[in-house]
């Protein structure tokens, strides 16, 4: 290659010179003649089957006058070479020019002055580029490896859950249509008989009406009680972590205690709460006919295992309002403390649409946690007095585990489910509503 300038400075003064490219054609033409029947090199012993080898049979061709040069590969391999002037790393394919191409590229003259033909013959060379060729397959792009990566880290989580929760509701199914029972050691297919079978029971409606009352109660005073402490915490005082810490001791005890110690404060006799009321005169003394008995009044009954479960699982309320709380931008407060808002009303237009998400799910967990809630009820009362507190789970473990009836005690189970699940399905809807 030979460039030559287009005109001579003047001295001292005229315009930058402006060069352009004079090609020889024929010293090209030689140079393609001679290596065009030159034998190609074997290829490197050792070469992996996930590498292949290019050859560059062809000299050279000339730079571009613009900002790029470019090498062209022969036949159906035309491929594009490209370099940078200024940059570092060629690529061809997707891989590095080794250092003959390096050496060839250097190897193109550049002369002040077109005087022959050998001013600008190019250095041809024949060189080898190893490239990585492209897996096929599923694991072709970098798409899809990253969704393979994410399902393996998804499938531990997966997998739990289904041996967790699904392998035991397939059972169920499988009992609920059956004629299971602790006595029997085979069992028939019976098809909805089990199911039949409860909804002429009138213990059954009891229940269900003592569930849907309890559920419903109970989700009321938790969030009243759950958004009260929250706020309370959010505020800052002195010990504020340390009385956190301190919230969340009912939700961590052991069912078991902590309704034992509440089933000491109902005694008819020895009642801790009996003896406040009777001291700031709510009540009258021991034996008089106001003095309550908390867990043998079907009146009372119901409202006192509704109280333990509130006190249970109220903290975890507060702990998800909480978490949405802080989550609300102090910027957006202040703006609308500014603009003349009062509490409630930046409590509803403001604080509430921000933190919907994690309200509705709060509350379905929190629904799911207390129409299910056995411990309470059965620790308690049993279901008594006069079946006032029985609820689906309690009448579901004595006739499917202490009467013996699998077949029907897990029928009165799944009956749950057909009631969580229009809820969750609304919730749900919800929920993605809002985030769109």
């Amino acid at each position: 290659m030979a460039v030559v300038p287009d005109r001579q400075r003047s001295r001292g003064h005229g315009p930058e010179p402006r060069l352009q490219h004079a090609v020889s054609q024929r010293p090209v033409q030689e140079a393609h003649a001679r290596h065009r029947h030159r034998p190609q090199a074997a290829d490197p012993p050792g070469l992996s089957e996930d590498r292949r080898v290019l050859r560059l049979s062809r000299p050279l061709d000339h730079p571009d006058p613009g900002d790029r040069q470019h090498v062209h590969l022969p036949r159906h391999d035309h491929q594009v070479l490209s370099r940078p002037e200024h940059g570092r790393r060629d690529q061809v394919g997707g891989g590095r020019i080794s250092p003959d191409i390096r050496q060839a590229q250097a190897g193109m003259t550049i002369g002040s002055s077109s005087s022959g033909p050998e001013a600008a013959s190019p250095r041809a060379a024949a060189v080898s580029i190893t490239v990585r060729a492209r897996p096929r397959g599923w694991f072709a792009s970098q798409t899809s490896r990253r969704l393979a990566f994410g399902y393996l880290l998804l499938a531990p989580a997966v997998v739990y859950v289904l041996l967790l929760v699904g392998a035991p509701f397939v059972f169920s199914l499988f009992l609920a249509l059956s004629d299971a029972s602790v006595a029997d050691t085979t069992a028939s297919f019976v098809g909805l008989e089990n199911f039949r079978a409860a909804f002429e029971s009138d213990v059954f409606y009891i229940a269900l009406r003592n569930s849907i009352g309890f559920t419903v109660v109970a989700a009321i005073f938790k969030g009243l009680l759950g958004t009260s402490l929250a706020f309370l915490l959010l505020q800052p005082f002195w010990g504020r972590k340390f009385v956190r810490g301190l919230v969340v001791i009912p939700f961590t005890l052991p069912i078991s205690i902590s309704v034992l110690g509440w089933k000491w404060m109902y005694d008819s006799q020895f009642s801790v709460i009996n003896w406040f009321l009777s001291r700031i005169g709510v009540i009258g003394t021991y034996g008089s006919a106001d003095w309550p008995v908390w867990l043998g009044q079907p009146h009372l009954a119901l409202a006192a295992c509704i109280m333990v479960n509130v006190w249970r699982n109220f903290p975890f309320s507060a702990i998800v309002l909480l978490a949405g709380f802080t989550s609300v931008p102090t910027e957006v407060l202040d703006a609308a403390r500014v603009d003349g808002t009062s509490f409630f009303q930046r409590f509803r237009h403001v604080v509430v649409p921000m933190i919907a998400p994690i309200l509705l799910i709060g509350f379905l967990f929190d629904t799911v946690f207390t129409l299910s809630d056995l411990g309470v009820v059965y620790l308690l009362t049993q279901g008594g007095p006069a079946n006032a507190t029985k609820i689906l789970p309690v009448l579901a473990y004595q006739v499917g585990i202490q009467a013996g009836a699998l077949g029907r005690g897990a029928a009165i189970a799944l009956f749950l489910f057909p009631l969580l699940l229009p809820l969750m399905i609304l919730l749900l809807r919800n929920l993605k509503r809002r985030e769109y």
